[in-house]
């Protein structure tokens, strides 16, 4: 039998998620403000198991280039 190794492979993946949301705010500054803050809040909710690796998930910072659209609430 020839000599054999042991190769060990690391795999990374890219994932893209794409989500909506809406909120209800006076302003835009308001509405990114909600945004960003719930995001901040699932990057540390472990509920979704597919984020094993949460600690090296990065979450850019959502501005009014994200905003699809905007309605007037009634």
């Amino acid at each position: 039998m020839p000599d054999t190794k042991i190769f060990t492979i690391c795999r990374k993946r890219t994932v893209v998620q794409i989500s909506t949301e809406q909120y209800t705010a006076a302003s835009e500054a308001e509405a990114l403000d909600f945004a960003n803050q719930d995001q901040s809040d699932e990057a540390v909710d472990d509920s979704n198991e597919w984020m094993d690796l949460s600690d090296v998930t990065e979450y850019p910072i959502l501005d009014s280039d994200d905003i699809m659209e905007v309605i007037d609430s009634e």
